[in-house]
C-alpha cells in the first residue's frame, strides 16, 4: 500500500548580494565615492592652480624689481642674489617670507631712487636705507652676520649726507671681510659721530683682516667694488673742493 505524494511549497530567498536593495545601495554607495572622489579632485586641481597663480604673481613683481633696480645705484652682484634668494622662497613655496622680502626689496628700491634724486639726504634717512640693505644681505647670506647701526654720536638734527656714500664700503666689508670668514658668525658695526661739525663714521667688522683679503681680492666683483670705492673717493673729493673743507678736514 502506497502512501500519497506530499506537496511542500517553499520559496528560496536569493543571497544578500544578488538583492534589489542591496544593488542599489551598492550603487549609491558608489555614487557616493565618485562624487566624493571627483570633489576632491576638483578641489585639489584648484589648489595646484591658485599656487601656480600665486607663484607667477609674485615672479611677475620679482620681474618689476629688477627691472627697476637696474636704474638704481646698486651693484648687479647684490641685485641678482636678493631676488635669486627670494625666487627661492617662491620656488620652494614659501609665500609668506617671499611676500615678506619682497616687501621689504620693494622698499630698499624705492629708497635708493628717492635718494638718489636729491644730492643731500638727512643722515637718519641714509642710516635707514643701510639698514634696509644690511636686512636684505643678512637675508642673502642666510643670517651668516650681525650688524650694528649707532647713530647715538649725533646732536644736530638737521645733518645731511650725499646718498649712498656709505654702501660701497659696507658691500665691500661684506664681500671680502665677512664672506670668507669660516668658524664664526660675522659681524659688521657703523658708528656715526659729529666732531666740530664734521662727520665721523666708524666701520668695524670681524672679518679675515685686510691683508687676507687683498690676497684673495681677484675677478670682476673685486674690479667692480674697487671702482665704487674710487668714484666714492671722488665724491669726496669732490664736496671738499665745492664746499671749501681744508685737505686735513677731507682726511678725517
Amino acid at each position: 500500500m502506497t502512501s500519497p505524494p506530499m506537496v511542500v511549497a517553499f520559496t528560496i530567498q536569493p543571497p544578500f548580494w544578488a538583492t534589489w536593495w542591496f544593488r542599489l545601495a551598492t550603487v549609491g554607495v558608489l555614487g557616493l565615492l565618485l562624487f566624493g572622489l571627483f570633489k576632491w579632485r576638483i578641489r585639489q586641481v584648484k589648489q595646484k592652480a591658485a599656487q601656480e597663480r600665486e607663484q607667477l604673481e609674485l615672479q611677475n613683481r620679482l620681474l618689476i624689481l629688477e627691472q627697476k633696480s637696474r636704474q638704481l645705484q646698486m651693484t648687479p652682484h647684490f641685485i641678482f642674489n636678493a631676488l635669486n634668494s627670494i625666487q627661492s622662497l617662491v620656488s620652494a613655496g614659501n609665500m609668506d617670507s617671499a611676500r615678506q622680502y619682497i616687501l621689504k626689496f620693494g622698499r630698499l628700491m624705492r629708497a635708493v631712487l628717492d635718494n638718489s634724486r636729491q644730492p643731500f639726504i638727512p643722515l637718519d634717512k641714509e642710516v635707514e636705507t643701510l639698514r634696509q640693505y644690511l636686512e636684505m644681505e643678512q637675508f642673502c647670506r642666510e643670517g651668516k652676520f650681525d650688524f650694528e647701526l649707532d647713530a647715538s654720536g649725533i646732536e644736530s638734527p638737521d645733518l645731511e649726507i650725499p646718498p649712498m656714500l656709505l654702501q660701497p664700503f659696507v658691500e665691500n666689508d661684506i664681500l671680502h671681510g665677512i664672506g670668507p670668514l669660516s668658524g664664526k658668525k660675522g659681524l659688521i658695526a657703523l658708528h656715526f659721530y659729529e666732531k666740530e661739525n664734521l662727520l665721523e663714521v666708524v666701520i668695524r667688522d670681524n672679518g679675515i683682516g685686510i691683508d687676507q683679503s687683498q690676497g684673495r681680492k681677484v675677478g670682476q666683483d673685486s674690479d667692480r667694488q674697487s671702482v665704487d670705492i674710487a668714484e666714492t673717493r671722488e665724491r669726496l673729493e669732490l664736496m671738499k673742493n665745492e664746499l671749501g673743507f681744508s685737505e686735513n678736514a677731507a682726511d678725517d
